[in-house]
């Protein structure tokens, strides 16, 4: 059982990652759909912190049963976890106006951008919890080459 602080940590752990990749996604989104030299407010920036805030909390949907999920299970939270990302991004994103949803190529590329973030968020993090827990097993395995 995690602590409450392990839960903030892993939280601000998802929070910053995602931040990070949804403001290079967003830059390249104005730059397709607005051109190089749209003129826009900071609100952007606040926009971005409170809908990576948002999707940040869907951690909580694969970290709920994952030490004991088979793979169907994990497959299910996945397909789960992007929708309410979706939902999260378009919904937010309808609300604060970044595109017009009665147009067929920026809701597609909404969608599409939205697709590039997960799976690089979700391969990132897959990435490093692989590099950490190779970490780990290497110093067990000097520790128990010691002991010997």
């Amino acid at each position: 059982m995690k602590t409450i602080f392990e839960k903030i940590k892993l939280t601000m752990y998802y929070f910053s990652v995602i931040t990070l990749i949804s403001t290079v996604v967003t830059a390249c989104y104005i730059t397709v759909f607005y051109g190089r030299h749209a003129a826009l407010t900071v609100d952007i920036l606040w926009q971005i912190l409170i809908v990576s805030f948002f999707c940040s909390l869907c951690q909580f949907i694969y970290r709920a049963s994952s030490k004991k999920a088979g793979k169907g299970c994990l497959l299910i939270q996945h397909i789960v976890g992007y929708l309410y990302i979706n939902a999260v991004v378009m919904g937010f994103g309808c609300w604060f106006e970044w595109f017009d949803i009665s147009d067929f190529s920026m809701v597609t590329g909404m969608l599409l951008v939205i697709f590039i973030a997960y799976v690089a968020i979700v391969g990132y993090v897959f990435w490093a919890d692989f590099r950490t827990s190779e970490q780990i097993n290497r110093k067990l395995r000097e520790r128990n080459g010691e002991d010997v």
